[in-house]
């Protein structure tokens, strides 16, 4: 398994200054019950996407046993950069309206999960 990557956030569950057993919890901060946050917590170690090191903290693993390797998503992601430029590029769009289509895309992606997971 790949080295673990600290995380950087100050705060958190995934901080790097918080265990379940702190004083003062993210379910302080969000108004649930510590026992839901530990096993949150608790669940995504299990899951191999976080990794607690003690003292040292908890760090966010790069490459959790579950997800594609990170070489095979950079050359997808890379294919798939390169098939959307080629596209835009054939229909004579430039740079930026291609740019400003793609993050208009990915909003409406983001609304359509959210109202899927809000539909009863």
């Amino acid at each position: 398994m790949p080295a673990p990557s600290p995380v950087s956030s100050n705060s958190g569950p995934n901080s790097r200054s918080w265990s379940p057993s702190a004083g003062s919890s993210p379910a302080a901060q969000l108004g649930l019950a510590p026992g839901t946050v530990a096993r949150a917590y608790h669940q995504m170690e299990l899951d191999g996407s976080i990794q607690g090191r003690g003292r040292l903290g908890t760090f966010v693993v790069d490459e959790p046993p579950h997800s594609e390797p990170l070489l095979e998503r950079r050359r997808r992601l890379t294919e798939a950069a390169r098939r959307f430029a080629a596209e835009t590029r054939q229909l004579g769009i430039g740079t930026d309206d291609a740019i400003e289509a793609y993050g208009e895309a990915v909003a409406q992606l983001a609304d359509e999960e959210t109202d899927r997971v809000q539909a009863p």
